[in-house]
């Protein structure tokens, strides 16, 4: 949202008078067509107290010194005359404090609002400018956002959001990183532990086989020695053949019938295949050993990827976070404020011709608090400087063509007696008077 535009003109002092003001005797001024009034005397002669009493006249005692009656003095007082046809009236004694506001145009009467139509007229900066160039970094930019109008809260609820972001994903990247420093990723590993339940059984059913095949040719080479134990026989039966013919020849039938047999039976042993058995070993061993590694890797590549979506993640949250941040430096430069070259910047710091508070000049602080007093209190129409002769020649012409610009004027001290002077103070009072 833009600033607003300043229709009416801004109130500026037309006349003050003061009476038993901290160093001030007595004082009275009336304005010429002067805009910027110099305030001129010696040290310690009540310069800054003039303006010490324009800031009490139109703010109070709040921003007035603790001390503001003069020495000997019962009561101090004076009066503002403005130039929308307000006077303002203060008395301050030790016991009590009074306040009058009325209009000496034609409307006449009092004014109401009491210290609060003041304030909304002078604002909290309107009269003084050292507010802006004491203040802090975090106050001057609070000020500059005020009076940019623009609504920001919605981008510094994102600013604070992602912030918040990335913080939380580069913690977990921290953790991530610590948590793979501590991880060995071996690949010539499986991706996954092995089935050792799987692998038992495996090596109990080789077990049983050949187990079975051992039985198998136990009994073959128990037929070995039986066909043995028969030629045998055959031998001793030829040797009566007569006697034992018959006996022979049934032997010989009955051995056939076997060796038929017995044939079949190396059929099926030279058939038969041994398991692996150690190789069956080596991989319950393998999978015992390794599955502690296996294990590892899939929590390193899990842990790996986590990483990367993490570092994705604060890259996402740093992004976002300068887009926000750059929505709010968008928002100040749009705002309409007096001075285009007041901005701010990615760190939040307010910031004119680019550079930050302590990268100006005095020079530059004095132009930008000027153009922000302007922006922060327009109805405002008068500034105050103490030791305006700190600046020199270019930079009080500079000021000058701001007052102008603007429609603005301003009171500043400067030491020592000129002829440009509109006051010269000498000890409390308006030398000549």
């Amino acid at each position: 949202m833009a600033k607003k535009e300043q229709t009416d003109k801004p109130v500026r002092i037309v006349a003050f008078e003061g009476r038993n003001f901290k160093r001030i005797s007595a004082v009275a001024w009336t304005a010429d067509k002067r805009r910027l009034v110099l305030i001129g005397g010696e040290n310690f002669q009540g310069k800054t107290t003039i303006l010490d009493l324009i800031c009490w006249l139109a703010l109070g005692k709040k921003y007035a010194p603790s001390e503001l009656i003069h020495d000997g003095a019962k009561r101090a007082e004076g009066e503002l005359l403005l130039s929308n046809g307000i006077r303002i009236q203060r008395r301050e004694t030790a016991k009590s404090s009074s306040l009058d506001i009325t209009r000496v145009d034609k409307e006449g009467g009092v004014v109401p609002g009491g210290q609060t139509t003041l304030n909304d007229m002078f604002g909290l900066v309107g009269l003084r400018l050292d507010k802006i160039l004491n203040a802090s970094d975090a106050e001057r930019l609070r000020m500059l956002l005020e009076a940019s109008g623009v609504d920001l809260d919605a981008i510094n609820v994102k600013i604070d959001a992602h912030a918040q972001s990335r913080k939380a994903h580069a913690s977990s990247v921290k953790r991530l990183e610590a948590t793979l420093g501590t991880l060995t990723l071996r690949p010539d590993l499986p991706a996954e532990v092995p089935d050792v339940t799987a692998l038992q059984a495996a090596y109990e059913r080789a077990i049983a086989t050949n187990q079975e095949n051992a039985t198998v040719r136990g009994q073959y080479t128990t037929g070995l020695a039986n066909e043995t134990q028969m030629v045998g026989n055959i031998q001793e039966h030829e040797q009566d053949i007569v006697k034992l013919q018959a006996e022979l020849d049934e032997e010989k039938t009955v051995y056939a019938a076997y060796r038929k047999r017995l044939k079949a039976a190396k059929k099926i042993v030279d058939g038969l295949t041994d398991e692996d058995v150690v190789a069956a070993q080596e991989a319950m061993a393998t999978a015992l050993t390794s599955g502690d590694a296996i294990r590892e890797n899939a929590q390193y590549r899990s842990v790996k990827g986590q990483l990367a979506d993490e570092r994705t993640n604060v890259s996402t949250a740093e992004t976002d976070l300068a887009d926000a941040r750059q929505s709010k430096i968008d928002a100040v430069k749009g705002s309409n404020l007096s001075d285009p070259q007041i901005s701010i910047d990615a760190q939040d710091r307010l910031t004119y011709k680019g550079k930050p508070w302590d990268g100006m000049s005095g020079a530059e602080r004095l132009l930008c608090a000027c153009a922000m007093a302007h922006d922060i209190t327009p109805k405002c129409g008068t500034l105050c400087v103490d030791g305006f002769d700190a600046f020199d020649a270019n930079t009080q012409k500079q000021f000058e063509k701001y007052l102008d610009k603007w429609d603005l004027y301003a009171f500043a001290t400067v030491t020592g007696v000129r002829e440009d002077a509109s006051l010269t103070i000498v000890d409390g009072m308006v030398a000549g008077d």
